[in-house]
């Protein structure tokens, strides 16, 4: 269970990277003037705090899916065992 919650949050970090790349983007493509300013004063907050967000973002996200895992993996185990008792 643990693995699928770590693995969440780095999607988390992966997503914000794309985000980073795309607000980077937008700062070198948009000519000068109040368009470019957003994203410019953007990119430096979420450089800086956006990694433990979208960590923990990704790892409350990824705990549905470990319950999940948790409830198929134990339902297999308990399915391989009869099938051991009975053969």
């Amino acid at each position: 269970m643990g693995a699928t919650v770590v693995a969440g949050g780095w999607n988390g970090l992966f997503v914000l990277v794309a985000l980073i790349a795309i607000a980077a983007g937008r700062v070198m493509l948009t000519p000068p003037g109040p368009g470019r300013l957003a994203p410019l004063l953007a990119l430096p907050l979420l450089i800086l705090f956006g990694g433990p967000f979208a960590f923990t973002i990704g790892a409350v996200v990824a705990v549905p899916f470990a319950l999940v895992e948790a409830v198929i993996a134990d339902l297999v185990d308990r399915l391989c065992r009869w099938a051991d008792d009975t053969a």
